[in-house]
C-alpha cells in the first residue's frame, strides 16, 4: 500500500470534487477561471483544482484575484493570493476595479467582481468560472432571502451551476459552485492539513452588513429548533418546484418564442399561459437581451400585470423595450437615453441558447 500523500485532499472531498469537475469539463470545456480572494474557501478551491489538474492534465486553470481597492492593503492581499496560487501550480492574474466604490459597497463590489470575472474568462477562452461558496454560505443565503420575503426561486438557494449571457461579448458564461455541499470546517481542516495559510477578511465580522448579522444570529435560530435540516427541506421543495417550472417554461418557449436573427426580431405569444410560466419566460428573455445577471421578481410581476391590462401598448425593463403587436409581444433594446452609454450589439443567433441556459438547460 502506498504511503498517504499529505498534500492531497481527504478522499471524500477530493472524489466528490473530481466527479463534479469531470462533468463541468465534459459539458463546458477544459478551461476554467477560479475566483480567488485569498480567503480560506477560495484557497481550498484553488488547491483542489491543482490536484484535479494532476489527475486530468487536459484541465487548465487560471486563478483571478479581483482587487476592489476598498480596504487598505488590498493590493498586498491580492499579491499574496496570486503567489500562493502559483506555488500550487495554478496560473494567476490580478484585476483591479478602476472606479472607486463608495455606495452600496457589497452589492456594487459583487457587480464589478462578476464583470471582471467574465472579462477574464473571455480573455482566457474559458466558459466556466469556479466560485468557492460553501454549505454555510448556502444556509446564510437562504436565511437572507427569507428575511427579504423572497419568492420560489430565492427559497431554492444558490445554484450549483448557473448561466449568464454577456451580450457585450455575445457569450454565455457559466458560474459553478463545486463546494456548495462542503462545510466551512471541512475546508479549514483541509487547509490545515496542507499547511495553507489564508487571509481572514475583517469585513466578515462587520455587522453593518446584513449577511454578517445573519451569520452571527444563526446559532440562536438553531437553538430554538430551526436548524439546517428544516431549512434544507424547504430548499429541496422549492428546488423541485423551480425545476418543474423551468421545464414547463422551456417547453412553452419551444413553440411560442420566435427569434429571427436576420431581422433582429424577438417575439412571444403569451396568450393562454399561466402567470408563473409567463413571468419566468419574460425574465429569461429580458435577462438575455440586457445582460443583467438578476431581475427583481416584483418588477417582473409588475410587468406581467401591465401586459395583462386591456390598454397595454409598451413598457421598458432593464433597458429592454416590450411592445404588444398583433397579439404578440416583441422585445428590442430600448432607445438610447441622453448621457447613456451606447448599448452593445446583440448576437440574435445566440439568444435562444442564452435564454434556455438561464432556464437551467445547458443541452441546447
Amino acid at each position: 500500500m502506498a504511503a498517504p500523500n499529505p498534500s492531497a485532499a481527504p478522499l471524500g472531498l477530493q472524489s466528490k470534487f473530481f466527479n463534479k469537475m469531470d462533468w463541468l469539463l465534459e459539458k463546458f470545456g477544459s478551461k476554467f477561471i477560479i475566483g480567488l480572494s485569498g480567503g480560506g474557501d477560495s484557497l481550498a478551491l484553488t488547491k483542489l483544482c491543482a490536484e484535479y489538474q494532476i489527475k486530468n492534465q487536459s484541465a487548465q486553470f487560471q486563478a483571478v484575484i479581483i482587487d476592489h481597492a476598498i480596504a487598505i492593503g488590498s493590493d498586498d492581499v491580492a499579491a499574496q493570493a496570486a503567489k500562493q496560487a502559483q506555488a500550487m501550480g495554478i496560473d494567476a492574474r490580478i484585476l483591479r476595479v478602476s472606479a472607486k466604490i463608495t455606495t452600496s459597497i457589497q452589492e456594487e463590489a459583487r457587480k464589478r467582481r462578476y464583470e471582471l470575472l467574465n472579462q477574464a474568462a473571455h480573455e482566457y477562452g474559458a466558459k466556466t468560472t469556479l466560485l468557492a461558496h460553501n454549505f454555510e454560505d448556502q444556509i446564510e443565503t437562504l436565511l437572507f432571502r427569507m428575511l427579504r420575503k423572497t419568492g420560489l426561486d430565492g427559497l431554492a438557494g444558490m445554484r450549483d451551476v448557473q448561466a449568464s449571457y454577456d451580450h457585450k461579448r455575445g457569450e454565455t458564461f457559466i458560474l459553478a459552485r463545486p463546494l456548495l455541499d462542503v462545510s466551512r470546517d471541512s475546508l479549514r481542516k483541509y487547509l490545515a492539513e496542507n499547511g495553507i495559510e489564508y487571509y481572514d477578511d475583517p469585513a466578515n465580522e462587520n455587522q453593518d452588513f446584513s449577511r454578517v448579522k445573519i451569520r452571527k444570529t444563526w446559532p440562536k435560530i438553531r437553538a430554538i429548533g430551526f436548524g439546517e435540516s428544516k431549512l434544507l427541506k424547504i430548499r429541496d421543495l422549492a428546488l423541485q418546484l423551480r425545476e418543474v417550472s423551468e421545464k414547463q417554461t422551456r417547453e412553452f418557449l419551444s413553440t411560442n418564442l420566435i427569434i429571427d436573427a436576420a431581422l433582429s426580431k424577438i417575439s412571444l405569444n403569451l396568450s393562454e399561459e399561466n402567470v408563473n410560466i409567463s413571468q419566468r419566460a419574460l425574465s429569461a428573455i429580458i435577462q438575455a437581451l440586457s445582460g443583467k445577471p438578476y431581475l427583481e421578481q416584483k418588477k417582473i410581476e409588475s410587468l406581467c400585470t401591465r401586459i395583462s391590462e386591456a390598454n397595454f401598448k409598451s413598457a421598458t425593463l432593464a433597458n429592454v423595450q416590450i411592445k404588444l403587436k398583433k397579439a404578440e409581444l416583441t422585445f428590442s433594446p430600448a432607445p438610447k437615453r441622453k448621457n447613456q452609454t451606447q448599448p452593445s450589439s446583440i448576437e440574435y443567433s445566440r439568444l435562444r441558447t442564452a435564454i434556455y441556459a438561464l432556464l437551467n438547460d445547458f443541452d441546447i
